[in-house]
């Protein structure tokens, strides 16, 4: 009969610290099949698998569009050359061909502005001649009614686009002859095209000059009666 003091053997057993903590001696990668295992990872692999996030930039401004000019600021400045041009050109000499030349770049720049201000308002614009008080004036014209609606405003003064020879000084010899034909107008619709083509003719003394008006596109150029007359003779003959 065995003992009660028989004692069994007592099963060993793992410390709680040892069982938790197991490190393992290799580590594989599963990513790749067949691929050998690799060693411990140092403290250096392991910082570099943490890439630092990109540091922030303010976002760029973008880049500001320089300003141009208008339509309307071009067509102003090309009017006060011509004006600017019509009043220095007759203080140099008061002789009439000077009066004359003047006169004719003014006529020429004022229908050119009339043309560019019906494209750039879409409006028909009409330059309406009175030959027997020579003067002549812009006006915004209906043309379904075929009536007057407004003046043009001067860009520079402001007032009504109305041109008078007569109350100019230095133009006292000056003298329009006829304008258009009996017509005594052009006008122009909102694309720039005139309603026909016609010519100005004015002098002073014995010099005289014709701007005329080509149809369909509206080009105005200004030349002197004794070379207008030749040319013309030329391309009749």
């Amino acid at each position: 009969m065995p003992s009660a003091l028989t004692q069994h053997p007592t099963p060993h057993r793992t410390p709680p610290d040892e069982a938790c903590h197991v490190l393992p001696a290799f580590r594989m990668d599963t990513s790749q099949a067949g691929a050998a295992p690799r060693g411990p990872r140092s403290e250096s692999a392991s910082a570099l698998e943490h890439v630092a996030p990109a540091r922030w930039r303010p976002a760029r401004r973008p880049p500001r569009r320089q300003a141009g000019f208008t339509l309307i600021e071009i067509i102003i400045v090309v009017l006060i050359i011509g004006i600017a041009a019509a009043i220095v050109v007759p203080q140099l000499s008061s002789g009439a061909d000077f009066q004359a030349t003047s006169a004719a770049r003014m006529i020429a720049t004022d229908i050119q502005y009339a043309q560019s201000l019906a494209i750039a308002q879409q409006r028909t614009v009409r330059v309406t001649f009175n030959p027997g008080a020579d003067s002549y004036q812009l006006m915004y014209w209906d043309p379904i009614t075929n009536t007057a609606m407004s003046p043009v405003q001067h860009p520079i003064n402001k007032g009504d686009y109305a041109v008078s020879f007569k109350n100019l000084k230095d133009y006292a010899a000056l003298d329009l002859s006829s304008a258009f034909g009996a017509n005594n107008y052009v006008e122009f619709d909102a694309i720039g095209a005139p309603n026909g083509a016609g010519d100005v003719v004015m002098q002073a003394g014995a010099y005289s000059y014709t701007i005329s008006v080509t149809a369909v596109t509206g080009k105005v150029t200004v030349q002197s009666c004794a070379s207008l007359a030749a040319r013309r003779a030329a391309e009749g003959g």
